[in-house]
């Protein structure tokens, strides 16, 4: 008979096949009987998937192991034994589970804290730089208007400039008009 614990549990499907591999592997190590505790379960599962009862395929089963020489103490004694193997297996993983969790959340936390650090050393920067954009933006202001009124006192100083030189060329010529014109 095969000794795969995977056959004998999880018939229908309805557990995760992992989890049902990972556990028969550690079972397979507590089958140390030539016809243990899983045989039993194989052959009963059968004879009752042939229509017998649990008690009728169980009393089955135990006739004919006993005609090998294997009787029901010795396959109690199986039983406990996966039972065993099956807690001890249980302990690991919750363990494991547990160390597993903890050690991802604190990981996964640190990730988490090296992200909101960086998004406050941004947020920071961000502010720098925005105030610095606001000092730029009031210091262009500032030497746009100052430029402005360069430009305009020039403007007007050229506007002064040309009117006084018209009224001053118009004044010499007209007195260069008078000089160079006789009186006679």
């Amino acid at each position: 008979m095969a000794k795969d614990p995977s056959k004998a549990f999880n018939q229908d499907g309805s557990l995760n096949e992992d989890a049902v591999a990972a556990l028969s592997k550690a079972l397979s190590t507590a089958d140390k009987a030539t016809f243990s505790y899983l045989e039993f379960r194989l052959a009963a599962k059968q004879l009752i998937a042939l229509g017998q009862d649990q008690k009728q395929a169980f009393e089955s089963v135990f006739t004919t192991a006993a005609t090998i020489g294997v009787d029901r103490e010795s396959l109690a004694l199986s039983a406990e034994a996966y039972l065993s193997t099956l807690d001890t297996e249980h302990e690991k993983f919750s363990q494991a589970m547990e160390k597993r969790l903890t050690a991802g959340v604190e990981a996964d936390q640190a990730k988490i804290d090296k992200v909101i650090a960086a998004i406050e050393k941004l947020t920071a920067q961000k502010a720098a730089i925005t105030a610095k954009l606001e000092d730029a933006e009031a210091k262009k202001i500032e030497l746009e208007e100052a430029l402005k009124n360069v430009q305009e006192r020039v403007t007007d100083k050229g506007k002064h400039m040309i009117a006084a030189y018209k009224v001053m060329r118009a004044e010499i010529e007209n007195d260069f008009k008078g000089m160079t014109t006789s009186y006679e």
